[in-house]
This record gives structure tokens, C-alpha cells and sequence, in this order.
């Protein structure tokens, strides 16, 4: 949330933050905000959960060389205190995906929980830095670290403006520099680590303000630990009705005239009041614990107010099943699977075609299986039902039985929860478990509607993508394609930037269209619930490759590319994976484990239903020469011929001797004639097949 309106005041009076450079030699730490660095890194240039998570360890192990000591902080469980602000939050995020909101608007749920976890791997094998999950907010936390370490702060929220630190570097501006050697012209550099670093006391005396007085500033103005949105009841001089800059503005002005922080708090809550505020007094303790937080980290020497802070900023508890233990404070275990355990399933919002069945839903029956592991009979999913974000009480639901009498493994346990009791565990490496079941489980979701199944050539793209990515022998760095060549030892250093590089544009990814995106979304909740149900299992066996085959196996460039590859007639295993004949016999594994039958090898078909005589219409407004395309285009003009081969071979199998729509008549636009075919062939491109579509704005 943070302060609405400081950052961008603070750019605007003060003229900007200091320039920041740091060598090994500095001897500076820095704790960073791990979920805004996620999001940060989230945006570009691929933002499949596995390219995020390559991107995000190398950058970390970057400046893990300059930087000692360097913490990534996340947020944990969610306490109780925050669900108000979380449950706006998440109506916001609802409301962006209405709008046609990207992967950088709004986070891939998975893309958090698979950072977390590799980061964690890494910073166990000794990248250089450590890696610390908050039991609750993490601001906390990391300005605990901060002042412990003497060490900058780097995130993305304007509270750390206020916060008692060594100074805070917003996220945008921080970047890294790796050393290069000497060249015939430049002597040898050193890896520097570069932003822009804003003090409290430069931010307080940009806007003409004590010290003192900014934590109430962020108490009457709004921030993290605001409840009950008191702060927008406040009753200040020229505040109401007001937001952004103008607002803050009019509070400071207020603030400045007054001499003595006490007598500021006692006029603030003398013009506090109305219908919905709680009690003065309990208004007053909040104000006092506001700025104590912001002043000492809460740790208060008043006993009066560490108790009214520990009251009203409580974590979630431990339960009789699950405790917040060093596996879950290291990030080996999922926060979301704690708050399972205590009650609450946050089903955040997703990219996905909101005309449809929430993919949320899709995959409940699995965390039903999840709440009955944990102890529970009902646990309070907050998730999208059609536009609107509400609570739903989930009743639990006990394991099935496993397929072998007897053998309760956590493995047998978590095939039968995903339904796939019938699989074949020893005919495929295991790693490809998750992918395997999770596309069984989406298939037999739609056995009513068959219309709505996945096509073969959609499986066939998302097995290759996720055999792919799992066998790639190293990561892509960014700018680079696959076969690009390692740079030459006297190239100039390129500097990695959390906020995107414009220097090397990387190879566009395809548009997916919202058939795509909504079946990638469905699988990306069906795997996080898997991972958190097999977290749950009471089991030894440990399995790091199983757990993070289950977002390593999702990448969605890939399957973007393969899809329309595929769809065009211009794909196959042999093409997707390069030739190689080990990587094709694993595709005719995973095939095989999937359907229970072998694939059919492709054909060339010679006979096409003859050609439908017709006049091309005034051009869309969203149509363009051959000389370029829309946004909107995901398929090469190259690929539109062989498409259109596709349907009228399609035509010919599945109208079975129906009659087909008429063709436009001359001057007259082909799109009504199009829908009219999808809508005889059932295709869900036309959307003519889905039920429970509607319109959208």
C-alpha cells in the first residue's frame, strides 16, 4: 500500500535522490524487499514463471558479490489484521484483468512461491546471500535487518521513506555492473552495485517537516499499518475528498503549523470523528504505535504500547498440524500452505479469460484434498466468482484411495488426489509427474463439454514446452536467443537492471490469444495446489527436482510459440525438441501416460473440401497490409495460408455433411461468415461452444 501520493511528492520538492555506487570494497549490506523484487523482475523480458525465476536467482547472486551482507525479505503469512487491505488489493488486481492487464500488471501467483523456493535452494547451496520469510508483513523485518546491519533497504513501497534506515533505494533505480578486465583502451573494472538512495531525514526536510513528525504523517495520511481505513476518515484541514499529491500536500501543510509533535496528535484527534470511527482512545494507541513502529521497529521500552502493538499486529498461530518453523522461515515451504492451515485460502487474481469458470475453482477439488490433510472441515476461499472477488466457505474432502491397496507413499497419495490413480509412475522420468497429471486433471474437467477440451495439438505444445525448458542445459540470459554465442572476454560489461535493459531487444514472444492464456492459467493454479498439497503430505520423502518440476514444466513463451506452430500445421515433437530422438521418446511417454494410448503419427492429407468462392470485404480496423500487423496478431502472415488449409480439411470431418454458412455476398465483411463456421464447428476461438461466456466491456 504504502504512503499514497510521498514517493512522487518527494521527486518533486526535493529533486531527486542521491546517486549511489557500491563496490565489494564499501562493506554495505542490503536487505531487500523480496516481493516487490519479484514483481520488478516479473515484467520483462519473458514472464513464464521459469524465465522470472532465472532472472531474479542470477540478478540475487549478482549482487550477492558486492553486497555482504544481502537478505531477501518476503512477506508470509497473511495476518488476519490485513485481510481488509488485501481483499481491496486483490479487487483492484480483478479489475486490471477486466481491463486487458499484462504479466507485469498483475503477478503470476506461482511465479512468488517458485522465486521463493529457488532462491531458498540457491542461498542453501551458498550463493552469498540468505533468504528470510516474515511470519506476516515483511517490512518489519527488514528494517529490523537494516538497522542490525547498518545496511541499505531496496523495495518498491514509499513506507520505507519514513522508516529509520541507512537509506532506501527504490527498486527501479537499483542496477549491476559486473567487473570486466583490462582492454587496450580501459584498465580493468570492478562489479559495482548502482541506485539512487533516499534518507528520512532528506525526505522530511524535502517537504518541510520535523523528523519527528513523519511517522504521522504516515499515520493520518495512510500506510501499512492503518486500520479500519481510519486514515481517509481523518478530518484535517483541506483533506477530504482529496487524493494523490494534493491530499498528502494539505496534510503537511497542516502538520507544519504546529510546534511540538504532542500538540500535532492531539489536534489530529480532536478533528477525528464520525459514524464509522472506533473509540478516541483506541484511535490515540494507534497513532502512538504507528510512530513507534516507524521509529524503533516496534520495539517500544513502554510495556503499554508493546502490548497494544502485539494485540492488534498479531501473526497467524501455529495449528496442530503445521507450526512456522525454520522451513517455513527459510522459504523451503510455502507461506500459502500456513495459511491453509489457519483457516484461509487466498485464490489471487490471475491472468485468465474472465468470461469463463474461474480457474480457481477449476482446481479446488484438489485443495479440498489439501484442507482435509491440514485437519480442517472448512477453510474460507477469497477468489473471483464472475467479476466480483468474494469469500466462499470450502468444505475438505478426504484423500481417495491410492491405486496399490496398502500403499499410502506420498506420491501414491498424490496421484490419487489428482485423480490419476491409473498412472504409470515408472514409465517416465519422474519429474514429469506434476505436468502429466496436472493436464490428466484439466481433461477430465471438461468430459461434459467436449468442446471445450484441449486440442491435441494444445497438449502436444505444452508437453514440448515443458520437456524444453526442464532439459535447457543452461539459462537464456536476457537479450540473447538460444543459440547465441557466449560474449567475447573484452566485451564492454553490460549492466543488469532490475527495471528493463532497452539496450538488447530479445526475440518477440507470441501474443497468446484467451484460449491460451485461460488454459495456462488453469494449469498454473492446478500445480500450485498440487505443490501445496504434496508440501502438506506427512512424508520423508524430500524431493527438491519433484517439487520445482512443478513451475519449471510452465513455461507459457514456449507453449505460445509451439502452440501456433502447431496449430498452423508447422510443428510436432520432432521440431519442438530440436531432432533429438532421447527428448522425442520422453514426449511419446508423456503422451502415452496421458491419453493411455500411443500418437498417431501425422499424415499429409492430399484431399480438402474445395474452396468457398468469396469476396474479400472492406478491411477491419484492426486489419493492416502485408507491409505490417497489429497488436493483436499471433499468427505470421506465413502461417495463415496453412491455416486456412487446417479449417477446410476441418470443415470436411466435422460437418459431416452438414450445410455450411453462406458466404459473404460482395462487399460485405467475411467476419460474420467466420463466427458462423466456428460456430457449426464448435471451435472455441469463436467462443461459440462456451456456455458461460459473457460479454466484456
Amino acid at each position: 500500500m504504502g504512503i499514497p501520493g510521498l514517493s512522487s511528492l518527494v521527486r518533486d520538492t526535493t529533486g531527486g535522490a542521491t546517486p549511489l555506487k557500491l563496490a565489494a570494497s564499501s562493506g554495505a549490506g542490503l536487505i531487500i524487499d523480496g516481493n516487490a523484487l519479484v514483481h520488478s523482475v516479473a515484467v520483462v523480458p519473458d514472464p513464464s514463471v521459469p524465465a522470472v525465476v532465472l532472472r531474479i536467482v542470477s540478478l540475487a547472486e549478482s549482487l550477492a558479490s558486492v553486497c555482504a551482507p544481502l537478505f531477501i525479505v518476503f512477506d508470509g503469512p497473511l495476518p488476519k489484521w490485513k485481510h481488509s487491505q488485501r481483499f481491496d488489493r486483490e479487487k483492484d488486481k480483478l479489475a486490471k484483468v477486466r481491463r486487458g492487464a499484462g504479466p507485469g500488471d498483475v503477478l503470476s501467483p506461482l511465479a512468488l512461491l517458485a522465486s521463493i523456493q529457488s532462491l531458498a535452494a540457491a542461498s542453501a547451496a551458498g550463493a552469498g546471500f540468505q533468504v528470510v520469510v516474515a511470519n506476516g508483513e515483511a517490512d518489519l523485518e527488514i528494517t529490523a535487518l537494516a538497522r542490525l546491519h547498518n545496511a541499505y533497504i531496496a523495495g518498491g513501497d514509499s513506507d520505507f521513506l519514513v522508516h529509520r534506515s541507512r537509506g532506501y533505494i527504490p527498486l527501479e533505480t537499483l542496477a549491476f555492473t559486473p567487473a570486466a578486465p583490462a582492454t587496450a583502451t580501459t584498465p580493468a573494472t570492478t562489479a559495482t552495485v548502482s541506485g539512487k538512495v533516499w534518507t528520512y531525514e532528506r525526505v522530511a526536510a524535502g517537504v518541510g517537516l520535523p523528523v519527528t513528525f513523519m511517522p504521522l504523517l504516515a499515520a493520518i495520511a495512510g500506510c501499512d499499518y492503518c486500520l479500519h481505513d481510519r486514515w481517509r476518515k481523518v478530518r484535517v484541514i483541506g483533506s477530504i475528498g482529496k487524493g494523490g499529491n494534493d491530499r498528502i500536500k494539505s496534510l503537511i501543510t497542516y502538520l507544519r503549523g504546529f510546534k511540538t509533535l504532542p500538540t500535532a496528535i492531539d489536534s489530529v484527534i480532536a478533528k477525528t470523528g464520525g459514524k464509522n470511527l472506533p473509540d478516541t482512545a483506541s484511535f490515540t494507541a494507534e497513532i502512538y504505535a504507528i510512530i513507534d513502529i516507524f521509529t524503533t521497529g516496534g520495539s517500544t521500552t513502554s510495556p503499554e504500547l508493546s502490548k497494544y502493538i502485539q494485540d492488534t499486529y498479531p501473526p497467524l498461530s501455529s495449528t496442530p498440524k503445521l507450526s512456522f518453523d525454520q522451513d517455513f522461515k527459510a522459504g523451503v515451504k510455502s507461506h500459502k500452505l500456513f495459511e491453509a492451515a489457519n483457516g484461509d485460502f487466498w485464490c489471487q487474481a490471475i491472468i485468465e479469460d474472465l468470461a469463463k469458470r474461474p480457474v480457481w475453482e477449476a482446481s479446488r477439488s484438489i485443495r479440498k484434498h489439501l484442507y482435509s490433510i491440514l485437519g480442517l472441515e472448512l477453510v474460507a476461499e477469497h477468489g473471483r466468482r464472475a467479476l466480483e472477488f468474494v469469500i466462499e466457505k470450502v468444505e475438505s474432502v478426504p484423500l481417495p484411495a491410492p491405486s496399490t491397496p496398502g500403499d499410502l507413499s506420498a506420491t501414491n497419495s498424490y496421484v490419487a488426489a489428482l485423480g490419476c490413480q491409473d498412472l504409470d509412475l515408472a514409465a517416465f522420468p519422474r519429474v514429469y509427474v506434476p505436468i502429466v497429471c496436472a493436464v490428466k486433471y484439466v481433461i477430465a474437467l471438461h468430459q461434459a463439454t467436449p468442446t471445450q477440451q484441449p486440442r491435441d495439438f494444445e497438449i502436444e505444445a505444452l508437453l514440448c514446452a515443458a520437456i524444453s525448458r526442464m532439459s535447457s542445459p543452461r539459462p537464456v540470459e536476457e537479450g540473447e536467443s538460444e543459440s547465441s554465442e557466449t560474449p567475447a572476454a573484452d566485451a564492454a560489461p553490460a549492466e543488469a537492471a532490475v527495471a528493463p535493459a532497452a539496450a538488447v531487444k530479445p526475440a518477440p514472444i507470441p501474443r497468446p490469444s484467451k484460449p491460451m492464456v485461460h488454459l495456462l492459467a488453469s494449469l498454473e493454479t492446478v500445480l500450485l495446489s498440487a505443490l501445496l498439497l504434496w508440501q502438506a503430505l506427512d512424508t520423508t520423502e524430500k524431493d527438491a527436482a519433484f517439487e520445482q518440476a512443478h513451475w519449471q514444466c510452465l513455461d507459457g513463451g514456449k507453449f505460445a510459440t509451439f502452440m501456433l506452430a502447431g496449430r498452423a500445421g508447422n510443428g510436432g515433437p520432432e521440431a519442438f525438441l530440436e531432432g533429438r530422438d532421447d527428448l522425442v521418446a520422453v514426449f511419446e511417454a508423456l503422451w502415452k501416460a496421458v491419453y493411455g494410448v500411443e500418437r498417431e503419427k501425422k499424415v499429409v492429407v492430399d484431399e480438402v473440401a474445395p474452396a468457398v468462392e468469396t469476396v474479400e470485404g472492406p478491411k477491419d480496423e484492426n486489419e493492416q497490409d502485408s507491409k505490417g500487423s497489429t497488436a493483436e496478431d499471433v499468427t505470421p502472415p506465413a502461417q495463415e495460408v496453412a491455416e486456412e488449409e487446417e479449417v477446410m480439411i476441418v470443415v470436411k470431418k466435422k460437418t459431416r455433411g452438414n450445410v455450411l454458412p453462406d458466404p459473404p455476398k460482395k462487399g460485405k465483411s467475411a467476419a460474420g461468415w467466420k463466427q458462423n463456421l466456428f460456430d457449426l464447428l464448435g471451435d472455441d476461438d469463436g467462443n461459440a461452444d462456451d456456455d458461460d461466456d459473457e460479454d466484456e466491456d
